[in-house]
């Protein structure tokens, strides 16, 4: 039980990818270089103080130009507090069906039955982010870390937590999707007025300083490619 005019903790929960996804969109890619600290404090109830703030992602470590963008945009968000928990990819071998009416050959794929030539390529596949987010809602709940989480993601994996957190640990829980759709099953299981979308007013609001200068001296600048 929260007593009135008493602190309330707030833990922020960031699923980078659900954000990235959205922000790659040209119109909102101007928006990458955000701080989710700000963006979270948005979104925290009358009274409520940012304790932490997750931001949970993993590295493309196959496309080096871009590993090094994710780098230094982790050094920027440490700089204001913002924990960076990365997680990894997995390479997956994937069939491919190209097609070819002059083939003799059909495959049956997620699209119907193909005639074509099957080829095999790689892609990769994000692992633990899930996990590691419901873990450490779950655990932060449970060791009375925090009394309100903010959980930014509109990924509805996150059910079986967001249930546990509220009814096991009786811990309060806002949920805000960085989509205008907000899943139905999502808005079922948080009370009325906890679930919200954000804006791109609100993006806009929570960006880093394009220059940031870093307790060691060293200076870092957003990269140029999303601003």
């Amino acid at each position: 039980m929260i007593k009135e005019n008493q602190r309330i903790r707030v833990a922020a929960f960031i699923d980078g990818f659900n954000v990235y996804y959205l922000l790659n969109k040209p119109n909102l890619r101007k928006y990458k270089w955000l701080n989710y600290s700000s963006l979270a404090a948005r979104f925290l109830p009358r009274g409520g103080e940012l304790v932490s703030v997750q931001y949970f992602t993993a590295k493309a470590t196959w496309d080096e130009r871009k590993a090094r963008r994710h780098d230094l945009y982790m050094r920027a968000l440490r700089h204001f507090g913002v924990e960076c928990v990365v997680g990894r990819f997995k390479k997956l071998k994937k069939k491919v069906v190209i097609y070819n009416e002059a083939s003799w050959k059909s495959y049956t794929t997620v699209d119907g039955k193909i005639t074509g030539s099957l080829f095999y390529g790689y892609t990769f596949e994000e692992k633990k982010t899930d996990v590691n987010i419901a873990s450490e809602m779950i655990t932060k709940a449970a060791t009375n870390a925090c009394d309100y989480l903010l959980l930014v993601s509109g990924d509805t994996d996150f059910e079986p937590a967001i249930k546990i957190v509220q009814e096991v640990f009786k811990k309060s829980i806002i949920v805000a999707v960085p989509n205008k759709r907000i899943s139905g099953s999502i808005k079922a299981i948080v009370p009325k007025g906890n679930c919200v979308s954000i804006r791109e007013k609100d993006f806009a609001g929570s960006l880093l300083p394009s220059s940031i200068k870093l307790s060691n001296g060293l200076t870092i600048e957003c990269p140029q490619e999303w601003r």
